[in-house]
């Protein structure tokens, strides 16, 4: 590519750089892009045995089906057992983040419990309306 060719794409970079920029700085800043993230506290679910065997075999997900298939009903058990513990971890682990309020204290952190509150609320009356209109038919 010439200097030319390149300056100019580079200019056009420029100039739609500037917009992005105010325009991802203003997302930033009013909150909503921490919807995105989880919580760090939240336990990861762990990978499916297959998933498992991939990472450990070091092939490709496009090769994972024909592989998986073709794998020694004894092996597939060792990560299907593998898999099973690590679930059962995540599920004592899930249940005690629960129970701490982790989730909720994160969530008013970030914005999300005033919007499910405002979500749930809309969702109510929706409810309350149609139930008011079965009872005055009824």
């Amino acid at each position: 590519m010439k200097d030319s060719e390149k300056a100019k794409y580079e200019k056009e970079e420029a100039k739609l750089k500037e917009p992005y920029e105010k325009e991802m700085k203003k997302y930033v800043d009013s909150g909503r892009a921490s919807f995105w993230k989880r919580d760090p506290k939240k336990p990861l679910k762990p990978m499916s045995a297959p998933l498992m065997y991939m990472a450990e075999a070091k092939i490709s997900a496009a090769e994972l089906k024909k592989a998986w298939s073709a794998l020694a009903a004894a092996k597939k058990a060792t990560f299907q057992t593998a898999f099973e513990k690590a679930m059962d971890k995540y599920r004592k682990d899930m249940e005690k983040y629960r129970s701490s309020g982790s989730q909720e204290k994160w969530k008013k952190e970030v914005g999300i419990k005033a919007i499910e509150d405002k979500l749930n609320s809309k969702k109510m009356k929706e409810k309350e309306k149609a139930l008011k209109r079965r009872r005055g038919r009824g």
